[in-house]
């Protein structure tokens, strides 16, 4: 039964293709020399109403196939007024495609359950560009349209005077006859209404409301147990509550593809049914799914769910208790963080809840800036949370402070396992801060949870670190992995990060995970992965890995 819903849903869609085309083309052609100009000026309005509905279908079309919603609704909307406008004009294409049309109306509106897809919020940069591709069409279209009718009146014709004349009417006099009030009213109503469908998403999608960045807050103070999951409540994810059962998912989207930050939050009893749930709602909108940063603690649930799992790296965990600088394999760390104390940093914690103090986060905003400044690419998103000053939550700031009183860095950190435990998630410092400084934050951080009782610290997972070691199920994945580790850690310091993380002497090292939908490994995955946690997107992490290469030989020779 699917399989022949599915057959007929993608017939409407490609005759609505094939519509488009020939709706388009159709409008070319020329009425009688001897139709009287009335009929001449009906038919010029015909045709460039056609001719828009045309171009609205394309770009409906365009996305009618990933199941939009608001694709759904321009493409009936733009058929339903262009039947009206062919029931005007009977010809026999006209009777053909009012057929056509019928057909696909019909089609789409049983069927209009398979396309809930929400509209994605836009950038501005993809707004300004619709929106411009919009009016130059509606601007060319209605010139033509005023040459045809021109020329079919026997009057002197020119392109170039048509496009003149809709110019002039459009955004200076708002013309003076029927045909140009007309064309005026029509043009600006269809960019507004476009612009609308365009804007959907920035005006009604609010990614998380106070009530539920409260709800979000309350089940992953209660439930996170991935040392991630309070990225949840970063203003980049999206929330998905379950009906079922008290849980959440945080998510983004990239293209076809869901990306799930950490684990699923719930009660371990809950779990499948939740992970059950968003996987229906990702196939009832045509989604592929993948969780980055997921723990060992359900991959045994991932698997009954139809997930693979695939080894990505290591998260350096600490026991507190046990923590201290003593000891031959404390070596590093200790010899960093006394570097610290002798160029006389301190490491106190900034309590915003408490009191706020605008000079301290001036400083901290400055130290971000600074380290944004040596960066060749966008900051890391999506798995990597931001300082959020203005909403710290529960949060925790700590920074250090050189001789003179200055800020040289600090770290952000996160509560997991109910407050636990404690995860660096931000580490920053200006790029002439002592030696040491952030193994210095760290430790200080470190030893006041210890006094607090919190049981945990981590430093976050490093991406790749060991890949070969996991128990992988899709063994080309892992290969492949395992080659980005080795060949890509010149571009993106997968080894050094990884080292950096030995230097302070995990208690243990828990391994993380890739956990996907059966089948969906792919080139497309990898680059979603990419793209939701790089700010400047996919281009942006390719060129930055050209640019360094670039650089470092421009600074070898001068």
């Amino acid at each position: 039964m699917e399989k022949y819903r599915k057959t007929i849903i993608g017939s409407a869609v490609l005759l609505c293709l094939v519509l488009a085309v020939a709706m388009f083309v159709e409008t070319f052609r020329r009425v009688s020399v001897d139709a009287t100009v009335e009929l001449n000026r009906l038919t010029a309005i015909n045709h460039f109403c056609q001719r828009t509905l045309a171009f609205l279908l394309l770009i409906a079309v365009w996305n009618l196939h990933k199941r939009k919603f608001a694709a759904w609704l321009l493409t009936v909307l733009a058929l339903v007024v262009s039947f009206t406008l062919y029931s005007i004009h009977q010809h026999l294409f006209g009777y053909i495609t009012m057929a056509v049309q019928l057909y696909c109306v019909v089609v789409l509106l049983v069927f209009n359950r398979y396309f809930r897809r929400p509209a994605r919020k836009p950038s501005l940069k993809v707004v300004v560009t619709l929106s411009i591709l919009v009016l130059v069409f509606l601007l060319l279209n209605a010139a033509y349209g005023h040459f045809v009718l021109v020329r079919d009146s026997r009057g002197p014709a020119g392109m170039w005077a048509s496009l003149q004349r809709i110019f002039d009417f459009l955004f200076v006099d708002g013309g003076t006859g029927p045909y140009s009030r007309f064309i005026f009213l029509f043009i600006w109503i269809s960019v507004g209404v476009l612009v609308l469908f365009i804007l959907r998403p920035i005006v009604y999608d609010v990614r998380i409301t106070p009530r539920d960045r409260k709800r979000a807050r309350e089940l992953v103070l209660k439930y996170g147990q991935n040392p991630a999951s309070y990225l949840a409540l970063e203003g980049d994810k999206t929330l998905f509550f379950s009906k079922r059962v008290s849980g959440v998912i945080a998510y983004g989207v990239v293209g076809n593809w869901i990306i799930i930050q950490g684990d699923p939050i719930c009660a371990d009893e809950d779990f499948v049914r939740l992970l059950s749930e968003f996987t229906e709602f990702c196939l009832n909108n045509n989604y592929n799914c993948v969780c980055l940063g997921t723990t060992d603690k359900y991959l045994d649930e991932y698997h009954q769910m139809g997930f693979e799992h695939v080894k990505c790296g290591e998260e350096a965990r600490f026991k507190l208790d046990e923590y201290k600088l003593s000891g031959g394999k404390m070596a590093k760390m200790r010899m960093n963080v006394n570097h610290a104390v002798k160029a006389g940093l301190t490491v106190e914690e900034y309590t915003p809840l408490v009191k706020k103090d605008p000079e301290i986060e001036h400083a901290i905003k400055k130290v971000t800036d600074d380290w944004m400044g040596g960066k060749k690419s966008g900051k890391l998103v999506f798995s990597v949370g931001d300082v959020n000053l203005d909403n710290p939550m529960d949060r925790r700031y700590f920074y250090a402070k050189d001789e003179t009183g200055r800020i040289v860095g600090f770290n952000v950190f996160l509560p997991f396992e109910g407050g636990a435990g404690y995860m660096a998630d931000v580490t920053r410092r200006t790029h002439d801060a002592p030696g040491g400084v952030t193994e210095k934050i760290t430790f200080d951080a470190f030893m006041k949870f210890k006094e607090e009782g919190v049981a945990w610290g981590s430093l976050g997972v490093s991406p790749l670190a060991n890949v070969e070691e996991g128990d992988n199920e899709n063994a080309v994945l892992s290969k492949v992995l395992e080659f980005a580790y080795e060949k890509g850690s010149r571009f993106y310091g997968f080894k050094s990060l990884h080292l950096a993380k030995e230097r302070y002497t995990p208690s243990e090292w828990i391994p993380a995970y890739f956990t996907f939908s059966q089948k969906t490994a792919s080139p497309a995955m990898a680059l979603a992965i990419i793209q939701v946690q790089n700010s400047g997107g996919a281009w942006d992490f390719i060129t930055s890995q050209v640019k360094k290469p670039l650089e470092r030989i421009k600074a070898r020779h001068g």
